[in-house]
């Protein structure tokens, strides 16, 4: 998002331009390479990572919500159900509900989301 406002009564959001494929169309039924799939994940994690370092919430992260451009860059869309939350409440609703030395660590519980 570049800027957001209020003009003439009217609210404004002004956003980049991304074009490119949803990912959603790019994987197919064999998957992706390992190393795309990496290099997708990170990307994507430090997107979201600097939305919450701002207290939002994505809340809709899809396949379908992440576009890949021409030069293979991930970028997350769709903030429409985003949400802004305090401190408090974004290291509340991103802690996870168990660890990796529990039993059963294969079938924890992911971060609840608000």
């Amino acid at each position: 998002m570049y800027d957001a406002g209020e003009d003439c009564g009217r609210v404004y959001i002004a956003m980049e331009l991304i074009e490119g494929q949803p990912l959603s169309v790019l994987v197919k039924p064999e998957g992706l390479a390992i190393e795309t799939i990496l290099r997708y994940a990170l990307q994507i994690s430090a997107a979201l990572a600097h939305a919450h370092e701002r207290g939002v919430i994505h809340r809709d992260l899809k396949t379908a919500n992440v576009v890949i451009t021409s030069d293979g860059n991930a970028k997350v869309l769709d903030f429409g159900l985003a949400k802004r939350l305090s401190s408090d409440q974004l290291a509340e609703v991103t802690r996870s509900q168990g660890t990796l030395s529990e039993g059963g660590a294969r079938h924890r519980s992911w971060p609840r989301v608000i």
